[in-house]
């Protein structure tokens, strides 16, 4: 970990705002969305409840690694604009495929989306998912929560770098393709999800 004084502390918290607000008016969000910070040492954060939740390192990694922080600023702020609250715990996603493929089309558009407006490369997007994700290897836990591996969002974004109609569609193939619990999903739901997601562009 980073330590930082407490007057760089503030600045850095200042300039996350700065981002934030740019952010939140890129993506033309209609209500008004608070921003927190948690002393969790994950790099990562949350959306719920009309509130974004940063978590410590992104303040620690502010100045080094800004491209990958905005990105994940960026990623909580396409959830915020589309309401995506994770209403579902870990427990049933487990236990219900298709909800475990609508939180992977939550969290693959997050992503697409927050590639495209913060203007990273594809170095940005590497070095995200290889070394700050989380889900940098695939595990059936992070696939029943909806998140694709590392290696498979920088594949798919590299190839669909906004989300688009096509987008979309590319995205049920892909998830077929990337898992066998997706695989056997039946295609009504996929019909389902991909009317909802064609719909909030």
């Amino acid at each position: 970990m980073r330590c930082i004084c407490l007057k760089q502390h503030l600045r850095i918290e200042q300039e996350i705002y700065k981002a934030f607000n740019y952010y939140y008016k890129i993506l033309q969000i209609q209500r008004p969305i608070r921003l927190n910070f948690s002393s969790n040492m994950n790099f990562g954060g949350k959306y719920q409840h009309n509130k974004v939740t940063l978590n410590r390192p992104i303040i620690d990694n502010w100045e080094q690694e800004r491209k990958v922080c905005e990105f994940l600023i960026a990623h909580e702020l396409v959830h915020a604009k589309y309401n995506d609250s994770n209403i579902f715990s870990g427990f049933t996603s487990f236990f219900c495929p298709p909800i475990s493929v609508k939180l992977a089309f939550r969290e693959l558009r997050a992503n697409t989306i927050a590639f495209d407006i913060t203007n990273c490369n594809e170095l940005d997007l590497t070095n995200y998912f290889s070394n700050f994700y989380f889900y940098s290897r695939a595990t059936y836990f992070g696939t029943s929560g909806g998140y694709l591996d590392g290696n498979a969002n920088i594949e798919f974004i590299q190839e669909h770098k906004s989300w688009t109609h096509k987008t979309v569609k590319a995205a049920t193939s892909y998830f077929k393709h990337y898992s066998l619990m997706y695989r056997f999903v039946p295609k009504y739901f996929y019909n389902k999800f991909e009317q909802q997601f064609l719909h909030k562009q």
